[in-house]
């Protein structure tokens, strides 16, 4: 016998309970599967899981990042914020897979949905991914943990001690010790006070005064040049002589 079109359907949501159907009645005609006040539902928990699934995706790029750049996590601090976003990623994926899973028992009690089911599948392996990747934050901040703590064991030996903040002196003090480097800079060097051309009468200006070692250094040098000058005219004065009595003996000049 053939179905009328026309006729009413019953609903084929559950109640909340998840486990009494509707009895309330649709008309196939309008293409619905639900009555007015089950269609609302259904569309009210479409839309949070889907919400779920996007919030779910976000965090899943940040996680990307996050493993990409796990090597640069050198401080305990940073990994304990990564492994926060973790959790809200593992918190995420439960929500979704929960909203999913409400969705489709109470709207799709009747047949399986391949859709959820091969989605589902992936929430759970991400489930596994993060808690995979929060076992190795937890390794790394156990390590780093201990290098900073072996640090801080050794930064003792190897720190300098402090050095000690010296007293203030008081202002006599200080004006004391002022005038006494001003006397030994007058004694070590008195042109400082009456300069060059204004010295007194009977100083003797020290620093100007040349070297003993110097002025016999000088002496010598000069004896031993006159000396070669003295010997080279002599040879001469000796060569002009040989020649004008060889010139005797020749000519008897």
């Amino acid at each position: 016998m053939p179905v009328d079109a026309a006729s009413p359907a019953r609903c084929k949501a559950l109640l909340e309970d998840k486990k009494t159907p509707c009895e309330r009645r649709v008309h196939q005609r309008r293409g619905r599967r639900f009555c007015d006040q089950h269609y609302d539902q259904y569309k009210e928990a479409t839309s949070a899981y889907k919400r779920a699934s996007e919030r779910v995706e976000g965090l899943k790029k940040a996680i990307c990042v996050l493993r990409d750049n796990l090597h640069t996590y050198l401080a305990t601090a940073h990994i304990d914020s990564a492994i926060k976003v973790v959790k809200r990623w593992q918190d995420a994926i439960v929500e979704e897979m929960r909203l999913r899973e409400v969705q489709h028992k109470r709207f799709f009690h009747l047949e399986e949905d391949v859709g959820h089911r091969i989605w589902r599948q992936g929430l759970a392996e991400n489930l596994v991914k993060a808690e995979d990747l929060i076992v190795q934050l937890r390794h790394q901040r156990e390590v780093v943990s201990h290098s900073q703590s072996h640090q801080a064991v050794r930064a003792p030996v190897n720190t300098p001690p402090r050095p000690a903040v010296p007293a203030l002196a008081s202002r006599a003090s200080m004006q004391a010790a002022r005038l006494a480097r001003e006397r030994v800079k007058l004694l070590r060097h008195p042109q400082a006070r009456y300069g060059v051309y204004n010295a007194p009468a009977g100083h003797v200006d020290l620093e100007r005064q040349p070297l003993a070692d110097q002025s016999h250094k000088n002496s010598t040098s000069e004896d031993i040049c006159l000396s070669l000058v003295c010997l080279v005219m002599a040879v001469v004065v000796v060569w002009l002589l040989w020649q004008a009595y060889a010139r005797w003996m020749l000519y008897g000049v």
